[in-house]
């Protein structure tokens, strides 16, 4: 079960697979701490993956 603030962050993610993690939890208004939990939260139920490298990587969606 994703939450209203996962939602938001997939959504995010679709339209810009390259965002930076800062750039989402500024967009989001939240702390970068609270936006790493939540991405971990993602990654382990299998929602979202990471290509390529930090710098240059892209977000990948997966559909569920």
């Amino acid at each position: 079960p994703v939450n209203e603030r996962q939602q938001t962050i997939l959504s995010i993610m679709k339209q810009n697979p390259s965002i930076t993690r800062e750039d989402l939890a500024n967009k989001l208004g939240i702390s970068l701490a609270t936006l790493k939990r939540e991405l971990t939260s993602l990654r382990k139920e299998g929602y979202i993956t990471r290509s390529g490298s930090d710098k240059n990587g892209q977000w990948i969606v997966v559909s569920k």
